[in-house]
């Protein structure tokens, strides 16, 4: 999954920027991999700048994006509807998301991770990491959503401050800034999923939230003007 989506120069100097994306289904685009959004920006672009809503950007994509209410994160990675604790880069190195900063303890059995301030859920709740520690605990304790094992040795997980999390493993784990990046840390707003981790409405934190989802055929996404970081467009 990429984490970053934008247009070329030219494209905004022609379009202005992009405030709603539409992914249409097509089954015919099998050559598209599911996880080059990105890509598919360059192959199949239809823009249309309108008064109202805004220039929208539409996407032919060979897949559907939706992954359903008993999947890790509703929607594919690649639609920036959600974010994990960590990306990796070109060099498969961790990379700071929700979380800014993390180190070790206890020969790297213990991870503490420090949460961004003012990052807002599409619903305008500020992120806490009481937040993040239930999110999180959805996918540790439910084995579907974590096929990897990142969280077998996880023996507790608090939230140590409004904006601090503490991992704790029962053997060392070097690598839990890698392991625990995208799919492994979506973190979503704990009152969009029920008590069996199953998702009811997808609250997340990205640069786009959905509008309409019609599975097998599109899903319309608007820009959330609350992102905390740079505009996706």
């Amino acid at each position: 999954m990429l984490s970053d989506m934008s247009f070329s120069g030219q494209q905004k100097a022609r379009t202005g920027f992009v405030t709603r994306m539409t992914l249409q289904i097509r089954r015919n685009l099998r050559f598209l991999p599911a996880a080059c959004l990105v890509m598919a920006v360059g192959l199949f672009i239809s823009l249309a700048a309108t008064a109202d809503p805004g220039p929208a950007l539409t996407i032919g994509v060979g897949r559907d994006f939706f992954d359903g209410p008993d999947s890790r994160a509703f929607l594919h990675g690649s639609t920036h509807t959600w974010e994990g604790l960590t990306y990796l880069d070109s060099h498969l190195t961790a990379r700071p998301w929700l979380a800014e900063s993390w180190h070790s303890l206890d020969d790297c059995r213990t991870w503490v991770f420090r949460l961004r301030k003012d990052v807002m859920f599409h619903d305008g709740t500020k992120l806490t990491a009481g937040h993040a520690k239930t999110a999180i605990l959805r996918i540790a304790r439910n084995p579907r959503y974590d096929p990897a094992g990142v969280y077998r040795n996880l023996e507790t997980l608090e939230a140590s401050g409004p904006l601090e999390l503490r991992f704790h493993f029962s053997k060392p784990f070097p690598a839990f800034p890698n392991a625990v990046s995208y799919y492994s840390s979506p973190v979503l707003h704990p009152k969009g999923f029920d008590e069996n981790g199953r998702i009811i409405e997808l609250i997340a934190t990205g640069p786009f939230y959905p509008e309409t989802i019609r599975a097998g055929d599109r899903i319309v996404l608007n820009v959330f003007p609350g992102y905390w970081g740079a505009p996706p467009m």
